[in-house]
């Protein structure tokens, strides 16, 4: 949340937030940035629902109702280009959060669907490794989200070479 939201006065009355990010292309192309810039201005993401269901710590909506409306379009669009790129919204929000992110729960995840389903698992991983990619312009902590990934060693070794394809053949290249 933004630090004029955050630091009202005990008396002040709350309003909701009027200035959101509005750099959304518009064919959706950088909706990695654009979610990045939502989480950095302190607007959680949806998963699902409206924008218009934020909520403060006390219950007033967090977006006035028009931004709410213009930010659900917005990620609209937003979803249709992950999508074509095969990105889900939860690994954008993780790559986007990735500051403290412990990669721990997120490994033994990718490796217990690699199990399950190892295409579906693969896919995932290689989503994941593009869109950290991507987030590193702007939020350097996914370089290290992926790197931390790639060397994992709980994660077998398609699923880590789907995430960093070059870092997990270094790896092995340097145990050989």
């Amino acid at each position: 949340m933004s630090e004029d939201h955050q630091n009202k006065e005990d008396g002040d009355e709350w309003e909701p937030i009027f200035d959101i990010p509005d750099n959304l292309r518009r064919d959706g192309s950088n909706y990695v940035e654009w979610v990045w810039s939502l989480l950095d201005d302190g607007i959680d993401i949806p998963r699902s629902g409206s924008f218009a269901d934020l909520r403060t710590a006390t219950g007033a909506p967090l977006l006035d109702p028009d931004m709410a409306a213009h930010l659900d379009e917005q990620m609209k669009v937003a979803m249709g280009a992950a999508a074509a790129n095969n990105h889900g919204i939860e690994d954008i929000i993780t790559c986007c959060s990735a500051r403290d992110f412990d990669a721990g729960p997120l490994a033994d995840e990718l490796s217990r669907l690699f199990f399950m389903n190892s295409e579906e698992a693969l896919s995932r991983a290689k989503s994941i490794g593009e869109i950290c990619d991507i987030a590193e312009d702007f939020c350097r902590e996914a370089i290290y989200l992926k790197a931390s990934l790639a060397s994992d060693s709980v994660l077998p070794m398609p699923v880590r070479r789907a995430i960093a394809p070059s870092a997990a053949d270094d790896r092995e290249d340097r145990r050989a």
